[in-house]
């Protein structure tokens, strides 16, 4: 059997280009739950997004993941969301992530309202504004757990836009291969 050359060229353009939208979505500023969010931080995501072609069986097969398992699962939760009354993510990633977006503390003073918006002046030392940030990150952990986290389905998106582009290559590239085959086969002259 002929090989399907001309497929083949093409899903790795359209891999290519599915990649490159999934970045760009990963980027763009969204609006969840009335609030204006960024889903990238450090860029670690976005550049080891990635896709692969192989050959499995009879058939060709694409896959887009990451470079490195340490993006994979966040990949996931970024992708698809975290469900509410799960387990708590593990803290140490979020504790990153605060130092990272260089985060605040806030006053949590539930008897003084007018205090309570307030940023929290920095403690005295270096264990004690530690301690401080572990804390903070326990509880966005523990809120994570409990209410969730939305996906933005920016993989998804991307290779809906990618197949919307290349829609009509794909179905020429097939009839050009089975043609081919058509033509190589040593029984039809």
């Amino acid at each position: 059997m002929a090989e399907l050359t001309e497929l083949r060229k093409l899903l790795n353009e359209f891999g290519v280009r599915a990649v490159e939208l999934a970045k760009s979505n990963l980027q763009i500023d969204r609006t969840i739950d009335g609030k204006r969010r960024k889903r990238v931080a450090s860029g670690k995501l976005r550049d080891s997004l990635t896709y692969r072609l192989w050959k499995k069986g009879k058939k060709d097969v694409i896959i887009f993941t990451t470079n490195s398992d340490e993006t994979r699962e966040y990949a996931d939760v970024i992708e698809e969301g975290r469900r509410p009354n799960s387990t708590p993510p593990p803290i140490a990633p979020i504790l990153a992530w605060i130092k990272l977006k260089r985060i605040r503390l806030r006053n949590v003073d539930s008897e003084n309202v007018m205090k309570r918006s307030q940023f929290k002046k920095k403690a005295s030392t270096k264990k004690e504004q530690k301690d401080e940030l572990l804390n903070m990150a326990r509880r966005m952990s523990i809120s994570i757990g409990k209410k969730g986290i939305k996906g933005i389905h920016y993989f998804q998106e991307a290779i809906d836009d990618a197949l919307d582009e290349f829609d009509d290559s794909i179905i020429s590239a097939v009839i050009q291969d089975i043609e081919k085959q058509l033509k190589s086969d040593k029984y039809i002259k």
